[in-house]
């Protein structure tokens, strides 16, 4: 009677151990299903965090470099109105150098000029008066 009423219990046991375990077994998958569901979401969400900080850091880069071009083109532009206004200055005091300078040559060679035209002037003068006093010289004696 005893070993009955054992192996009732025994088979209660058992019964409601298949009933746990079916239970457990099907909350163990359910929880598998979950977790595979939760890595796979948690992946792709890693994943689209990643890719969307990398893409945030590449956007703020080009705006940096946008910023970084437009303060260069700025000061390109300051540099390159500098540069003629200094380049128009310069060519101004240049050009006036240059013609005070042909100035100054143009009157040195004109006191040249005029100093040689002199000098050439009276060795002319001297020439004459010499030739004249010779031919006058000739001209008594032959008379």
């Amino acid at each position: 009677k005893m070993a009955a009423e054992n192996a009732e219990e025994v088979a209660a046991f058992q019964q409601q151990m298949e009933l746990l375990t079916a239970r457990k077994g099907a909350a163990s998958e359910r929880l598998m299903d979950k977790m595979q569901r939760a890595s796979a979401t948690g992946l792709l969400s890693s994943c689209f965090s990643g890719w969307l900080r990398d893409w945030e850091e590449w956007r703020a880069s080009v705006a940096e470099a946008n910023k970084l071009k437009d303060v260069l083109r700025t000061k390109k532009l300051e540099m390159q109105a500098l540069l003629k206004k200094n380049l128009s200055e310069h060519l101004l005091f240049g050009v006036q150098a240059a013609t005070y300078n042909s100035w100054v040559d143009y009157c040195k060679e004109e006191m040249t000029l005029r100093t040689v035209q002199a000098e050439a002037d009276r060795v002319l003068k001297t020439y004459k008066a010499q030739k004249k006093s010779e031919s006058m010289g000739v001209m008594d004696r032959m008379s």
